[in-house]
């Protein structure tokens, strides 16, 4: 990524940041990963209470994203979404942001904390 896309990314991070603690969202935890996993360059954990509760919070993200980028470069693929709102656990990947939407039982049992401060750098708590 280049340090201008770098630039946008940490960006949109801080606006999902703030719409996530809006929306009520609990244990926000960020974690750079770029250099360990290809898969994104930044890890965000954070508990949910509920079905409806996770719903909103997708919703919000999902606006968030959209009103950010310029609106000649929205793609609906921008934000894929995995999971199902009612299971608990929903994963967001946007902009090389992958965001973990977990109950907080759900969270406990997986440990992906546990995973990510093993082998990345806590960027945010």
């Amino acid at each position: 990524m280049h340090n201008s896309d770098s630039n946008v990314q940490d960006e949109l991070l801080q606006k999902i940041m703030e719409v996530a603690q809006d929306r009520k969202a609990m244990r926000l935890v960020i974690y750079a990963i770029k250099d360990i996993e290809w898969i994104a360059d930044k890890v965000m954990i954070l508990s949910i209470q509920n079905s409806r509760h996770c719903q909103s919070l997708l919703d919000a993200i999902k606006t968030a994203v959209k009103t950010f980028m310029p609106f000649n470069e929205f793609d609906q693929d921008d934000v894929i979404v995995s999971g199902d709102p009612n299971s608990g656990w929903v994963i967001v990947k946007t902009h090389g942001l992958m965001i973990h939407c977990m109950t907080q039982t759900l969270r406990q049992y997986y440990e992906l904390d546990t995973l990510y401060e093993a082998r990345g750098i806590v960027y945010h708590t």
